[in-house]
C-alpha cells in the first residue's frame, strides 16, 4: 500500500468515527475520539513512512518526517487551526482537542529544527578541507 493510501484510509476512519460518535453519543466525545485517531495515526505514519534517503532502521523518537519543509508544513497544517479555536470554542473538549493539535505542530517545527540543526553540524565548515 502507498503513503498515500494509508494516510486516506485513516482520514476516512477517522471520519466515521467522528460521525457515528456525534450521533450516537455527542460532539464532544466525537471530537475526543478524531483527537485520538489523529494522534495515532501521526504516531503510526512518523514511525512507519520513510524518506528515501533514510534507512529501515529505527527513526530517532524526535523525528517526525523525512525532511525539514514537510516537518514545517505539516506543523503549521495542525497548528493553524488551534489558534483559532481555542478562543473561541465554548467546550472543554474542542479546547483540549486544540491543545492536542497545537502540540501535534510544534513537535513536527520542533522536528524539523532538530533536523536542520543536526544536518549544520553533520555538514563541514567554510575553509575546511
Amino acid at each position: 500500500m502507498t503513503k498515500a493510501t494509508i494516510v486516506l484510509m485513516g482520514y476516512i476512519l477517522i471520519v466515521l468515527s467522528t460521525i457515528l460518535c456525534a450521533l450516537f453519543v455527542n460532539e464532544g466525545a466525537a471530537a475526543l475520539v478524531a483527537a485520538g485517531l489523529t494522534l495515532a495515526l501521526v504516531v503510526f505514519c512518523a514511525r512507519r513512512f520513510r524518506g528515501e534517503e533514510e534507512s529501515d532502521a529505527p527513526r530517532a523518537w524526535w523525528r517526525l518526517s523525512s525532511t525539514p519543509v514537510t516537518g514545517f508544513v505539516l506543523g503549521v497544517l495542525f497548528a493553524a487551526p488551534s489558534v483559532v479555536a481555542i478562543p473561541t470554542s465554548p467546550d472543554a473538549a474542542f479546547v483540549g482537542v486544540s491543545i492536542l493539535y497545537a502540540l501535534i505542530g510544534l513537535a513536527f517545527i520542533s522536528s524539523s529544527l532538530t533536523l536542520i540543526a543536526q544536518r549544520r553540524n553533520e555538514s563541514p565548515g567554510v575553509g575546511s578541507g
